[in-house]
């Protein structure tokens, strides 16, 4: 891998919707990928809920489930790369060595060293895999311990994670307002505690409304899950987009190699903590093939509607995914959410807007906005409030 770290000396600024040089789209398409997001997110943890035992616990072998879900993953990478005739960027060239269409081939690096030097060039997808393998595997753990509305709610602990990291690691710098926002969020997870129905099956059956010993601790151990799955998280997400900006490789290639990897850290997972006698496919029934199938499919959902969203897709994404999960999950899983999650979410909501908002918005006249003809005043205010880095 070249390049110098970090890559991005100064700052990047994005325009209003959060991009930097995306074309705009319409906001039927907006819509569209807010709705796909949402989806994506509420569907994996309807579906792990459902696929536990009723006293907590998984039929399955959780590891197995997450190395299919990379297989899945590798095959749909992988037929991108072939359908787009990128078989020959796999060797990890750069793109500038490679044969130009129709020209004279361009001679590759000396010493390439064939086959290990493929792999050698290789493993720096290696550590982002690994990553991604222990955030897949505490997932399902987590929801041992939490209600999949509170594990939605809980997952923004990614944004805190995110910012942190690639304000400190990336050195793009924050608004205050945005690291306010982040109190907020934090504020309001903590709110989410005080909630009676947190606990997942493990320690929810049989219990009475109200605070106890065990549901504090029960919310505790999740809280914890969820945010060293939120640190594997974002370290993957910054490495991976180091990765594709020193690299020059399309997406699909270096999908294709993070998957790869991820199935090899995968195995190894299962083979580690694979209990004696037990197979493979123990206990998979259809519904733990559906969330194979589907974990598979978001995965790429996800990196879709980040790549072309754009931030009012963060925003309104993660938004909706919580109210989502908790109408499928009341009368699908009889979780349903108290006041303390509630006050916790609407906090919640308060700090991404602040974090992802449009800075002109945040700066005007609420006459204005309201009106819907905010041009004027957002112009007037635009010099005073910085623009989002």
């Amino acid at each position: 891998m070249t390049g110098v770290w970090p890559p991005w000396k100064g700052h990047r600024v994005l325009d209003a919707s959060g991009a930097s040089g995306r074309q705009s789209v319409s906001r039927l398409a907006i819509a569209g990928l807010v709705l796909l997001q949402a989806v994506a997110f509420g569907t994996q943890s309807v579906l792990i809920a459902l696929s536990q035992k009723p006293w907590g616990g998984f039929a399955y072998d959780p590891s197995s489930a997450v190395v299919f879900t990379e297989v899945v993953k590798l095959v749909v990478a992988l037929s991108s790369v072939v359908l787009n005739g990128q078989q020959r960027l796999l060797a990890l060239h750069p793109v500038a060595e490679l044969p130009g269409p129709g020209g004279p081939s361009r001679s590759t690096s000396s010493g390439d060293g064939g086959l290990l030097g493929v792999l050698q060039r290789s493993l720096v997808y290696a550590l982002p895999a690994v990553l991604y393998v222990v955030h897949n595997n505490l997932i399902f753990v987590a929801h041992v311990y939490l209600s999949a509305p509170m594990y939605q709610l809980l997952s923004n602990l990614k944004i805190i994670a995110a910012g942190v990291i690639f304000r400190f690691i990336l050195r793009r710098q924050l608004l205050v307002i945005q690291w306010m926002a982040l109190l907020q969020l934090a504020a309001g997870l903590a709110c989410s505690g005080f909630d009676d129905s947190a606990a997942g099956p493990a320690l929810a059956g049989g219990r009475t409304r109200g605070p106890s010993a065990a549901l504090v601790s029960s919310w505790h151990v999740g809280f914890l899950l969820v945010l060293l799955l939120a640190i594997c998280s974002a370290l993957a997400v910054v490495y991976s987009e180091l990765l594709m900006k020193t690299s020059d490789l399309p997406v699909q290639v270096v999908s294709t190699w993070l998957h790869l990897y991820g199935v090899v850290a995968s195995t190894m997972a299962y083979l580690a903590t694979r209990q004696p006698g037990r197979s493979l496919l123990d206990g998979f029934t259809w519904l733990v093939w559906t969330l194979v199938l589907a974990n598979g499919v978001l995965g790429f959902v996800v990196s879709f509607t980040f790549r072309h969203g754009g931030n009012s897709v963060k925003l309104y994404g993660a938004s909706l995914a919580v109210p989502m999960t908790c109408a499928v999950s009341g009368p699908l899983l009889g979780q349903y959410s108290g006041s303390g999650f509630w006050l916790g979410y609407v906090q919640a909501i308060c700090a991404l807007c602040l974090f992802y908002g449009d800075q002109r918005m945040l700066c005007s006249i609420d006459a204005d906005v309201v009106a819907g003809s905010a041009g004027g005043g957002l112009e007037q205010e635009e010099a005073e409030c910085p623009k989002m880095v």
